[in-house]
C-alpha cells in the first residue's frame, strides 16, 4: 500500500510565528487522539522552525496506570524519534492505519 497524503494537508512551509503562536500548542485531530495509533502530523520544533509533516505514534499506556508505556513520538528524519517535550508546534491531520508492509510517503 502507498499513500501520498500530501493532498489532504492544510499547512504550507512556514513557521508558528507566523501564525501568531508564541507559546507551544497541540492542536488535536478532530475527534482527539487514540492511544496506540498512527497519524499524519504537521509539526514544528521552535517557533521558527518552518512546520513539516511527519508521522507520530501517539504512544501506549499499561492497563490501570496513568503513565506511558510507550510515549508519543514523531518520526522525524534524519534524525532520530523526539519525545512531546521537543514540540512547540503539533496539529493532528489525520489518523492512518498502518500494516507491517505499508509504505508511506510523507511531502512537505
Amino acid at each position: 500500500m502507498s499513500n501520498n497524503f500530501n493532498k489532504d494537508l492544510d499547512v504550507k512551509a512556514t513557521t508558528p510565528y507566523d501564525f501568531g503562536f508564541i507559546t507551544k500548542i497541540e492542536i488535536p485531530p478532530k475527534g482527539g487522539w487514540e492511544l496506540d495509533s498512527y497519524y499524519i502530523v504537521a509539526v514544528a520544533f521552535t517557533v521558527h522552525n518552518p512546520i513539516h509533516n511527519r508521522i507520530m505514534y501517539t504512544g501506549l499506556i499499561k492497563d490501570g496506570e496513568t503513565d506511558f508505556f510507550i510515549p508519543p513520538c514523531i518520526f522525524n528524519p534524519p534524525f532520530p524519534l523526539s519525545n512531546i517535550s521537543d514540540w512547540y508546534y503539533v496539529k493532528g491531520i489525520n489518523k492512518i492505519d498502518l500494516n507491517d508492509n505499508d509504505v508511506v510517503q510523507i511531502e512537505d
